[in-house]
């Protein structure tokens, strides 16, 4: 039985850009992962399935309950209230406080219910999520692998029939992933998974892609959709090439016709001057050769136009199928010591001291499980945090990137935004950039708080990159929010650059991709 059906559905932007139509589904199966390109409108699709928004044609057919776990950071992260209260657990807390204080009040026995023992249980599972026990604990204190984890439990908790979660592995280490996918397989309900990580798309049923070409499904899961996605990319090149191939011989065929035409009306000519013929005939005869000429002609730009047509369908498809391009500067690698950090002691996290050193072109992976200090690594790096004891000697200019991309200023365009931070690029080259990286012409007038978020951090490496004078790059998990290509063409980009980069990432394949030369790992709170 179906949970959730589309008919025909269409959705416009305000300006009139149809964003997709004509998207048919069917949702039976238990574990669904949707795929697509960063701004295709994945997060739009999943409003449109919860009933968050209306389609602008067609429509949505929800049968059971659905809760969501969005991607973007939570109105929690600069929030102060504690965990208590953001399970909404302290009303009760506050009812066994006051009937420990002798109040005999029937509506403080209401409010506890049966539920006597639920400190001591909450603090049992924070420590069963790798979360501090203290249920007062502000989650603004939280990590942001922490806070997903709190999150992602209060959702797998509920008695929804379905679940809608929006890149929900992002900042989670690779016990959190573990977890994160213990719990989808235990969900009783229905899962909708919008995801990259290859980690949790194995564990899918059926695989949908969203693209320029509509919504298309592949009834397995990510191995058996990166096989099918696979053959048709190569199916398309060969259709183009033997288009091509057509096209060269039509072309020829169309100049020898041409050819024969002329030589036949040079020759009726010469019959015309030469006489001897009757005039009646030779007018026959060159009305009947013009009007097969004018046929012949129709039917050649008729299989010209039919060409055309296919030629730009096929080169449609392999728009939506080719992958993405991230050029950042070439430089000449630094000489002597880029970064020195001596017997550092974190303010968050790690205990130990840290100590390590760069040069070069050196590239260093940050390893190690949420809440270790790896953020409060590279802010300490950064200059944005002060350290608890130890110092840290910068030989060069360093760019920061968060994991949250908070730098953007989302009122700007895109391109004024990248041009106002990176003066030293020309508009040109700026629109070229973005171009690449899947930021087109369509894109770079928007408000950067219209952008989805792997269209933010593509914007965001493209900044921190062509700051001038940077040889250090610092990366706060740079690949959440990146769809599938996106992630490969950033892991080749930082394995071509000729600066240095420290980067933290949970995403072990990624990690492996860009080129890494050094780990460290941040040992967990001891």
């Amino acid at each position: 039985m179906s949970v959730c059906q589309a008919n025909d559905v269409a959705y416009h932007l305000d300006n009139g850009k149809i964003l997709f139509e004509n998207i048919n589904f069917s949702m039976n199966s238990n574990r669904i992962g949707l795929l697509g390109r960063n701004g295709i409108g994945k997060s739009l699709l999943i409003s449109l399935i919860t009933g968050a928004r209306k389609p602008t044609k067609g429509h949505v057919n929800l049968t059971v309950s659905v809760a969501e776990y969005e991607q973007h950071p939570s109105e929690i992260l600069n929030d102060y209230r504690t965990v208590a209260q953001y399970l909404g657990l302290e009303p009760v807390l506050l009812a066994i406080e006051r009937i420990a204080a002798g109040e005999c009040s029937p509506e403080l026995f209401d409010q506890v219910g049966d539920h006597w023992r639920v400190d001591k249980q909450l603090r049992t599972q924070l420590v069963a999520l790798g979360l501090p026990p203290d249920i007062h604990l502000s989650c603004s204190r939280l990590s942001g692998g922490q806070l997903t984890r709190l999150r992602l439990w209060r959702l797998f908790s509920s008695r929804t029939g379905m679940l809608v979660l929006d890149e929900p592995s992002n900042h989670l280490d690779i016990d959190g992933k573990c977890w994160l996918l213990n719990e989808i397989r235990q969900f009783a309900g229905h899962i909708l998974l919008v995801s990259h990580d290859r980690f949790l798309l194995r564990e899918m049923e059926e695989i949908w892609e969203l693209s320029q070409l509509g919504l298309t499904r592949y009834g397995g899961n990510y191995d058996v959709y990166e096989r099918e996605k696979s053959l048709a990319v190569s199916a398309v090149d060969r259709q183009l090439n033997e288009l091509s191939q057509q096209k060269k011989r039509l072309m020829k065929q169309i100049q020898n016709n041409r050819e024969k035409a002329e030589k036949r009306a040079a020759q009726g000519n010469r019959v015309r001057k030469a006489g001897g013929q009757s005039k009646l005939l030779l007018d026959y005869q060159k009305n009947s050769a013009e009007a097969s000429v004018s046929a012949r002609r129709k039917q050649d730009a008729a299989q010209v136009d039919q060409l055309v047509n296919r030629n730009a369908t096929l080169h449609r498809k392999q728009e939506a199928l080719k992958a993405q391009t991230l050029a950042l500067p070439k430089l000449m690698p630094a000489k002597g010591k880029l970064l020195t950090v001596s017997r550092l002691r974190l303010p968050y996290g790690c205990v130990q001291e840290i100590s390590f050193q760069l040069s070069g072109s050196d590239k260093l992976h940050v390893q190690g499980g949420n809440g270790c200090g790896k953020s409060s690594l590279l802010k300490v790096i950064a200059g944005i945090m002060q350290p608890l004891a130890g110092e840290v000697r910068r030989g060069v200019h360093i760019s920061y990137l968060d994991q949250d991309y908070a730098s953007l200023n989302g009122n700007s365009s895109v391109l004024d935004h990248f041009l106002d931070a990176c003066p030293d690029i020309s508009e040109t080259a700026a629109r070229t950039r973005l171009a690449g990286a899947g930021l087109g012409t369509d894109v770079v007038f928007r408000n950067v708080n219209q952008l989805s978020g792997g269209e933010k951090m593509k914007l965001a490496v493209l900044i921190v990159g062509y700051q001038s004078g940077t040889q250090l790059l610092l990366l706060d998990e740079p690949d959440n929010h990146l769809d599938l290509d996106g992630k490969q063409v950033l892991a080749d980009a930082l394995k071509q650059y000729q600066g240095a980069f420290i980067m933290v990432s949970h995403d072990d394949d990624f990690v492996k991709d860009c080129g890494v030369t050094k780990s460290i790992t941040v040992a967990a709170t001891v």
